[in-house]
């Protein structure tokens, strides 16, 4: 199960996570579902909201009841994600590239590039979201690249689900989904940039509440494992040595 968050139409999913965080160790989900699929948004029951009401702020953390202009006022207040701590500059720099990469889609190298950044796991995660943030959702071009960026998203935490966070893909480069898909996946790059600063700020926020996968390693023991294979591979067996006859 993907675990205890609510769905993105369903407001703060990522805040709620947050606050659970020492009652359960679920992983955090937008989707309401196990299976992926989104949960209905209550909020839409009587049509969605459209236009920017008077008063709205902008740096709200709720996403319930947002339009899709009010949604993209939010993206644009949100500010990019630092380099973690403890993260040296070649590898931050090498997945800041990889998700731009991602971000402008259409070229060889791409897939490798998504690939490479799913490997860097809880690095790659801002480095992902601060492109999600950049995005023009009006753009269907865009809007098809942040499809694969939500998917390499999604294989960085270790889950085997297609796409991040219930996200709705779109038909095509070419086309648009609706409305209504829109606006749900604004709601989670809203969320996704709420979860990547708490990756950032609370320790234990990513092993306890974001990583999927299975009994999680840090990159220290993972590095350690892959030196003893390394070292492994080259121990010789008994075969390769000659050991004559015994005279």
């Amino acid at each position: 199960a993907d675990g205890d968050a609510s769905a993105a139409g369903e407001g703060d999913g990522a805040a709620a996570a947050g606050a659970g965080a020492s009652a359960s160790s679920a992983p955090v989900s937008l989707s309401g579902s196990s299976s992926g699929a989104p949960a209905p948004a209550a909020d839409d029951a009587g049509g969605a909201p459209t236009g920017v009401r008077e008063g709205f702020d902008p740096t709200t953390k709720s996403t319930a009841g947002k339009s899709i202009e009010e949604l993209t006022l939010m993206i644009d207040a949100l500010e990019p994600l630092p380099k973690p701590a403890g993260v040296d500059d070649a590898t931050w720099t090498k997945a800041v590239e990889n998700a731009k990469i991602g971000r402008e889609g259409g070229g060889r190298g791409v897939a490798q590039a998504l690939d490479e950044l799913a490997e860097m796991r809880e690095v790659a995660f801002p480095a992902i979201v601060n492109e999600l943030i950049d995005m023009d959702y009006s753009n269907a071009e865009q809007f098809f690249n942040a499809n694969a960026m939500t998917d390499a998203l999604n294989k960085a935490r270790g889950s085997e689900n297609p796409l991040g966070y219930g996200w709705h893909p779109s038909p095509s480069f070419q086309e648009l989904p609706e409305d209504a898909s829109i606006r749900f996946n604004m709601k989670i790059v809203v969320q996704l940039h709420q979860i990547a600063t708490k990756i950032q700020e609370q320790e234990g926020y990513w092993k306890d509440k974001v990583w999927q996968g299975d009994e999680y390693e840090s990159d220290s023991e993972r590095n350690q494992k892959a030196l003893e294979d390394e070292l492994d591979k080259n121990v010789p067996s008994n075969d390769e040595f000659d050991f004559g006859d015994g005279d």
